[in-house]
């Protein structure tokens, strides 16, 4: 949880900074509110720096875009959440505790517990403080998502200078090598995108039957529930994965559930035809299955000693079926994997396709400038992912199916929602 939560109360603190009017209250907030009058005295003259000059000096933001992004949610903060740096401390108490749907927690109601007592505190800190203005828990939600879309950003410009995808350094020339240079930002990118998705908890007693599963043990199993768990847990990350992409955190709210509202199912249908294509082994599903998408091989450590990782198969949906599907439904999914599984040969592939998906504005009703920006990012996506696509594949596979394989996936994740037991 400090690994998570502490990027948002440092957000907090730099959005107060550059907000603030004068040099001295820019200091206070550097030291939360530590500073003694004596100090103030003596340093009348503090120079107050702009957002500007400290992005001049630092170099944080290269890109012109990802710079005026920062610099409009930190004027969102300041002119909704005003407060003085004496209740830095509740602040950072009541961030310490949030969490979201995304969050594995071992001891979720204690964690629940020191949350309403955190928003407690800060609601007596409010009352006693001068001229407080409203109080801040009445939209803590709406602070948290300012501070994760500052920190998104923030994020993404150390990770690349120009990771908005929006500049010429980017090519679209499909026939162009995937250099090291390109490879380096795509691993950097998706491994920054994977954080949340790997963090979503697990339903209870997934795990355990899977593993079952993949042992080949289906006496009395699959369980009732086990596909509904399933396809929640890849929804759950499929929702973690867009909130972590600057793109999707770019556009404004209406824009976001539409995308979603449109998407999602499909993105969930891409998953389950990434975990059943033709190459993938039981222990490479079981590392899927656990969020490690990348080529960590940590995971395998607390499966050593009870498992024979290599002994495992690989769970197929003609397991799972349970009679929900009609023959012609799994036929079609059949050929859907054989037809997309060449395209995933990579971890790599499936996330930078996933994204595609679910950032997808075909058939959406969608302000003009946002329409143009998702399809412009999609350009740039499909590009990167042709070259990458090229480096894995020998000889070189052309793929040029997106809207057809698009529909597919929409169709299909229509028909999942027959193993949910209950809505969505």
């Amino acid at each position: 949880m400090l690994r998570k939560n502490l990027p948002l109360f440092m957000q907090y603190i730099i959005a107060n900074y550059f907000g603030a009017d004068s040099g001295t209250e820019q200091l206070n907030w550097i030291l939360m509110g530590q500073i003694s009058d004596g100090l103030i005295v003596a340093n009348q003259s503090i120079k107050y720096r702009t957002f500007k000059e400290i992005n001049h000096a630092c170099q944080l933001f290269e890109s012109p875009i990802l710079y005026e992004q920062y610099k409009h949610i930190i004027r969102q903060i300041r002119t909704h959440f005003p407060m003085s740096q004496i209740n830095c401390a509740l602040i950072a108490n009541i961030l310490l505790f949030h969490t979201t749907g995304c969050t594995r927690l071992t001891e979720p109601y204690l964690v629940q517990n020191m949350f309403e007592e955190a928003k407690k505190l800060l609601d007596i800190g409010q009352m006693l403080e001068e001229n407080s203005p409203s109080r801040i828990r009445d939209n803590l939600e709406y602070l948290v998502h300012l501070l994760h879309q500052m920190d998104n950003i923030f994020g993404n410009s150390l990770v690349c200078p120009d990771n908005s995808l929006e500049s010429s350094t980017i090519p679209l020339d499909t026939c162009m090598v995937h250099a090291a240079a390109e490879a380096y930002w795509l691993e950097q990118k998706l491994g920054y995108l994977q954080q949340d998705y790997q963090s979503v908890l697990l339903p209870a007693n997934f795990l355990h039957e899977y593993i079952l599963l993949s042992s080949g043990k289906t006496n009395g199993y699959p369980s009732e529930s086990f596909m509904d768990k399933w396809l929640r847990l890849t929804k759950t990350r499929a929702k973690c994965l867009l909130n972590s992409s600057m793109t999707f955190c770019k556009l404004d709210l209406p824009a976001q559930t539409k995308i979603w509202s449109r998407n999602h199912m499909a993105g969930v249908a891409l998953s389950l035809v990434h975990l059943n294509s033709i190459h993938m082994s039981g222990k490479r599903q079981l590392k899927n299955i656990l969020g490690y998408l990348g080529k960590d091989s940590n995971w395998e450590a607390p499966f050593a000693t009870i498992l024979d990782l290599g002994s495992l198969q690989p769970v197929r949906l003609s397991i799972l079926n349970c009679g929900i599907l009609d023959r012609e439904s799994l036929i079609f999914f059949d050929k859907l994997v054989r037809e997309m599984s060449p395209l995933l040969v990579e971890e790599r592939l499936f996330q930078l396709f996933l994204l595609l998906v679910l950032l997808n504005p075909e058939g959406l009703e969608l302000d003009p400038n946002a329409l143009t920006y998702l399809l412009k990012i999609r350009q740039y996506y499909l590009a990167l992912f042709q070259r990458k696509l090229n480096s894995v594949k020998s000889p070189a596979m052309k793929y040029s199916s997106f809207a057809e394989t698009t529909v597919k996936l929409r169709v299909f994740g229509k028909l999942l929602e027959l193993f949910l037991i209950r809505d969505y």
